[in-house]
C-alpha cells in the first residue's frame, strides 16, 4: 500500500491555514491555558533549553508566576526540568509531534481498514508501528478478543531489538545480515519470543510511494497459535495487503 505524497504536503497547508484564521472572542479564552502556551512557546526559537530568568523574559511574566507556570507544564509532562535547573520541552510535545506528522502522513482509515481485516482474518492482537530513532512506537493496535492473547497499548514504545517488527525496520535502514537481507528479499519478517517469552510476531512495512519505511503491521499472538501453517497465511494477506493501494 502506497500512501499519497501530497498528504504530507497538507500538514503544512493546514498550519498556514490556522496562521489566518480569526482568533477566539475574548469571552472564548482562558488566560492560565494562554500563559502556559506561551510557556511552551518560547522554546519556538533557537534554544532548546532555557533557564526560568529565560522564560520569565520571554513571557513577560513575573519569575514566580513563569515558576508556576512551569512546574504545572513539568507536572503533566510538556516540561522538563534538568538536573542543570534548565527547562526543555518534555515527553508529551514530542508524542504529540510524532502523532501530528505520522496521522498526517499516513492515512489513517485505511490502515485502520486493513488492521480490522487482519484482526477478522485471524482474531489475533493487529498493531501499526512507527519507527523513532532507536526505538518503534505502537501508533494504532486492535486487540485480540481471546483470552490468552499478546496485549500492546497505543503509545508503547519498544526498542528496535529483533522482533518481527523491528526487522523491518533495521532491514529498511540497510542493516546487513542474512536476517535482513531476508526480510528485503521476501518482504516480511517472523519471530518468536523477542519481545516477551511465548509470544510470535509476523510484519511487513508499509511504503511510501518513494520507497521510503511510513510503519509496520504487525499480528502478535501466542507461539501455539503460530504454526507454518498459520504463518503462511498471515504472510499471504499481509503480502496482499502492503501491495495495494488503497486510492
Amino acid at each position: 500500500m502506497h500512501q499519497k505524497a501530497g498528504k504530507a504536503a497538507s500538514v503544512w497547508e493546514d498550519r498556514k491555514q490556522m496562521s489566518t484564521e480569526k482568533p477566539a472572542k475574548p469571552e472564548q479564552r482562558v488566560a492560565a491555558l494562554e500563559r502556559g502556551l506561551q510557556v511552551l512557546n518560547c522554546f519556538l526559537g533557537d534554544r532548546s533549553q532555557l533557564s526560568l530568568t529565560e522564560i520569565s523574559e520571554r513571557t513577560g511574566h513575573y519569575k514566580s508566576t513563569a515558576l508556576r507556570l512551569c512546574s504545572t507544564l513539568q507536572d503533566h509532562g510538556f516540561l522538563h526540568r534538568n538536573a542543570d535547573g534548565l527547562y526543555s520541552l518534555g515527553a508529551v510535545v514530542g508524542e504529540l509531534g510524532n502523532r501530528f506528522y505520522f496521522g498526517n502522513l499516513i492515512d489513517r482509515e485505511a490502515v485502520l481498514a486493513n488492521m480490522r481485516r487482519l484482526h477478522s482474518a485471524f482474531d489475533e492482537t493487529v498493531a501499526f508501528y512507527i519507527p523513532l530513532g532507536l526505538q518503534q512506537m505502537c501508533l494504532y493496535r486492535i486487540e485480540s478478543p481471546k483470552l490468552v492473547r499478546a496485549s500492546v497499548n497505543e503509545g508503547d514504545r519498544i526498542p528496535i531489538g529483533c522482533n518481527a517488527s523491528g526487522l523491518v525496520i533495521e532491514a529498511s535502514r540497510g542493516r546487513q545480515g542474512a536476517v535482513y537481507d531476508s526480510v528485503r528479499e521476501n518482504g516480511v519478517a517472523f519471530s518468536s519470543g523477542a519481545v516477551s517469552e511465548g509470544a510470535s510476531a509476523v510484519a511487513a512495512p508499509l511504503l511510501a510511494e518513494d520507497g521510503d519505511l511510513i510503519g509496520v503491521y504487525t499480528i502478535i499472538g501466542p507461539d501455539q497459535r503460530f504454526d507454518a501453517g498459520q504463518v503462511e497465511r498471515m504472510i499471504g494477506l499481509l503480502k496482499e495487503i502492503v501491495s495495494s493501494d488503497p486510492a
